[in-house]
């Protein structure tokens, strides 16, 4: 398989030359990186993670770098065995926004753009069932927490200087400034987004404390730490469903002593409650009045907008609505002020906006796709030995689900393309070690 993939390569390589020199001498250096992900499970879909998490969405091509990388490694990779429920969900959800981007043309979404925010982040779903396997899973996560832990850092790095590094600070919805506070965000593009990823690979990655425990320890408290430091209710939500959702699953006897310290820890914040809830930090931080104003307004404009007519309840107004400012919209949008659709991006709510891009039908779609996959992991636990490292994988796993499924509630999650990178690559992982669980 090297020999056919330096094959093609060589092909592709000389063709390029002919026209543009310079994306031929790209085209060749990447020849000796597309053999090395082929060469071994579970190493091109471990190099394509690294990129899509640790390397900035702004960086020129890094859109098209991770699926060329999953793809060759496929070479080298298992075959899915048997399809699940799971996986036939997750192709007609993709077939159904691949539908809702083209029959909606008049919205001006180019097919770059759609395959940057909507196929490629998905695709790690595809990569994931067809590449990891019981000898390529710990290798998979290890890189999973690496590269989290990069991403970590980069938060942590934009938040120690105060501005923006890995972004256009000109056009950063968290830059603060006007009373609001500066909510970094690294490479992952934007304050939720970081504290999404990050919430979903910290679960993932519970289980590796078992491996090397201080390192896995202390690059969960890099991650820990930058969620924090996001100042994102959405991911701050996330890690508290995924943290209660791996406690149900892993059976756990002291139980007293975690109330203990919850009661505690409960009893301090309330007694300085008092002197913190005054502070700029708090306020515009946590409470961000204006912005749960916001929210409230999209809430109650968002539904007479999905039900306006059968066609927009049924199939939507199509892939991206929100966010094409140069496209055409219905009457109906025009008449609720448009304007604040296009800046927002969004109703802050991912089922409301499947809702109003792809219909009732996308909406199912999209939640049998989410739901399915988590219930395949609560039900694997059944089948995994109390105290095993399944057991604890699959918890991690499918915390990191919850996780995603929470925030959802609270963020446009879907046109983000690392928070979907990542969705996408944990349902994948989930699925395939508890379709491994239940054999």
């Amino acid at each position: 398989m090297a020999v056919f993939t330096v094959a093609l390569a060589a092909l592709a390589v000389g063709h390029t030359a002919i026209q543009r020199p310079a994306a031929a001498l790209a085209l060749a250096l990447a020849v000796p990186v597309l053999v090395w992900a082929a060469s071994s499970p579970g190493i091109g879909l471990s190099a394509a993670i690294a990129v899509a998490v640790a390397v900035p969405t702004s960086a020129g091509h890094v859109w098209l770098t991770p699926p060329m990388l999953a793809a060759t490694g496929l070479f080298a990779a298992r075959r899915l065995s048997r399809w699940t429920f799971t996986d036939l969900a997750f192709t007609a959800w993709a077939l159904w926004v691949t539908l809702s981007w083209w029959r909606h043309s008049e919205l001006l979404i180019d097919r770059k753009a759609f395959f940057v925010t909507g196929l490629a982040p998905l695709l790690f779903y595809v990569w994931a069932r067809l590449s990891v396997n019981e000898r390529t899973i710990r290798r998979v996560l290890w890189t999973l927490l690496a590269a989290g832990t990069i991403g970590a850092s980069t938060v942590l790095y934009e938040l120690a200087l105060g501005h923006v590094v890995f972004n256009d600070g000109a056009n950063y919805q968290w830059a603060g400034g006007n009373g609001q506070l500066f909510r970094p965000g690294g490479v992952f593009g934007g304050s939720p987004a970081a504290a999404i990823s990050l919430t979903m690979i910290s679960l993932a990655t519970l289980s590796l404390v078992r491996d090397r425990r201080r390192l896995a320890l202390s690059c969960q408290a890099i991650m820990l730490i930058a969620i924090v430091a996001t100042y994102s209710r959405a991911g701050w939500v996330g890690l508290l469903v995924g943290i209660v959702v791996v406690a149900v699953m892993l059976p756990y006897r002291r139980w007293g002593v975690i109330l203990y310290l919850v009661g505690a820890l409960a009893l301090i914040g309330y007694t300085m409650k008092a002197a913190f809830i005054h502070t700029q930090t708090y306020q515009a931080g946590v409470i961000r009045s204006q912005n749960t104003s916001t929210r409230e307004l999209f809430l109650k404009v968002a539904l007479p907008l999905s039900t306006d007519s059968p066609e927009h309840f049924l199939v939507g107004r199509g892939y991206k609505a929100f966010q094409s400012p140069t496209g055409e919209h219905d009457a109906r949008f025009r008449e609720i002020d448009p304007q604040l659709w296009l800046v927002q991006g969004g109703p802050h709510n991912d089922y409301m906006r499947a809702l109003l891009e792809q219909g009732l039908i996308g909406l199912l779609l999209m939640v049998a796709w989410v739901f399915t996959g988590l219930r395949r992991g609560l039900r694997a636990r059944q089948e995994s030995a109390a105290g095993s490292d399944e057991r604890l994988m699959l918890a991690g796993l499918t915390g990191a689900v919850a996780s995603f499924a929470a925030a959802s509630v609270f963020h446009d999650l879907s046109h983000s393309i690392p928070s979907v990178t990542v969705a996408a690559l944990m349902l994948g992982v989930l699925v395939t070690v508890a379709s491994r669980a239940r054999e």
